[in-house]
């Protein structure tokens, strides 16, 4: 109500509100602090409550927090072990810049080999509500929408964000863009937003080589093998390649295959094109019934190609001794004539992979007699 000092109604204020709730019991009216001159104009909000000393008044409203904060966010993979802390794999990632309410835009950067990460989040208000964005990957597990250029393409998923709860991301994956993680908060009043950015960078180098088969050129005219792709500092763990060169090579296959690798395979042109972390690496090219190819101690920079040589795979190894000799030979003769279609049949005899071994896969293992392994 709105009335002169001689308590002459003038007229009503009515006011509307935008919050979806109003508590009335914590409505003030607060007299500005500029001085004026007296209004003459009193507004009562009750019998009690009256004011008249400003010719401005604002309105305040302490029901619905505006609080749109973030009080903390963590990114980490892994799982922590309380009883045995030496079984943990738990491991947090450092944001850049250090997390502070006032910074939006955050960056980690990840030099390990996982698939997923742990997003945490805590709201500074606890009554906030919180969505995150995150990129979508296809049933094939491709990057939806995204057409090898433009980032703009990217799809992406909008989810309910639970405070204090571990939310697995997706990451994109070795040469693809940068994973964008978008986290928005929504204060209690449901009208004030405040929009939170982490971007997880991956730095990667790329390998680039391809091998030939000639062998299988006339058969299934397609040149394929598997490419094992090992970090140095693990083979070192296990042997020094100096005196595998020097003392013999009889179980460095079956070494390898048990140490941790990343497994690709070539294309039916036997091309490859690894994408990895910059590092030392140790590559291994595997074809059953073929000698090995080793490259040892590649290293890749980051935003570098690093190019390996072209290379012929020879026929005959069919133990992976490392060495063709008279041990895959006598193999050889126990399951020459046979077919695909008998149970003894194994394609590391078949070198041509025509089905059958046959002379001709007799006199490939004969023409690489004694030659060994290759390592780069």
């Amino acid at each position: 109500m709105v009335s002169t000092g001689d308590k002459v109604l003038l007229g009503k204020l009515s006011l509307k509100m935008l919050a979806d709730e109003f508590d009335i019991s914590s409505f003030e009216l607060v007299t500005s602090e500029d001085s004026s001159p007296r209004s003459g104009i009193k507004i009562n909000k009750d019998l009690k409550d009256s004011y008249e000393e400003s010719n401005r008044f604002i309105f305040t409203d302490a029901t619905a927090s505006k609080n749109a904060d973030l009080m903390s966010i963590e990114v980490s993979s892994g799982e922590q072990d309380p009883d045995n802390p030496s079984e943990s794999t738990y491991k947090k990632y450092e944001l850049d810049p250090t997390f502070s309410k006032e910074e939006t835009n955050y960056t980690v950067t990840l030099y390990d080999y996982i698939d997923t990460v742990d997003l945490t989040v805590t709201p500074d208000d606890e009554k906030a509500k919180m969505k995150v964005k995150t990129p979508e990957r296809t049933d094939d597990d491709k990057l939806n929408g995204y057409n090898g250029e433009d980032e703009g393409t990217i799809t992406y998923k909008e989810e309910d964000l639970t405070s204090g709860t571990k939310y697995p991301v997706t990451l994109n994956k070795l040469g693809e863009p940068d994973t964008k993680i978008t986290i928005t908060v929504t204060a209690e009043d449901g009208k004030t937003t405040k929009e939170y950015t982490v971007t997880i960078k991956r730095p990667y180098g790329i390998i680039e080589g391809s091998i030939e088969t000639p062998l299988t050129q006339s058969t299934t005219g397609k040149y394929t093998a598997e490419v094992k792709v090992y970090k140095s500092t693990d083979v070192s763990e296990v042997f020094d390649w100096n005196e595998v060169e020097s003392n013999g090579k009889e179980q460095l296959h079956e070494q390898l295959l048990e140490l941790s690798s990343i497994n690709y395979t070539t294309d039916d042109n036997g091309n490859y094109k690894i994408y990895v972390i910059p590092d030392k690496y140790d590559i291994l090219i595997d074809k059953a019934g073929y000698l090995d190819l080793i490259f040892k101690e590649v290293e890749v920079k980051e935003n570098e190609t690093k190019q390996l040589d072209h290379k012929e795979l020879f026929a005959g190894d069919v133990n992976k001794d490392g060495v063709v000799q008279i041990k895959d030979l006598t193999a050889l003769l126990n399951v020459f004539g046979i077919s695909s279609t008998d149970h003894e049949y194994e394609i590391k005899y078949d070198f041509n992979e025509d089905l059958g071994i046959q002379i001709k896969d007799l006199t490939a293992l004969l023409a690489n007699f004694e030659k060994e392994l290759e390592i780069n």
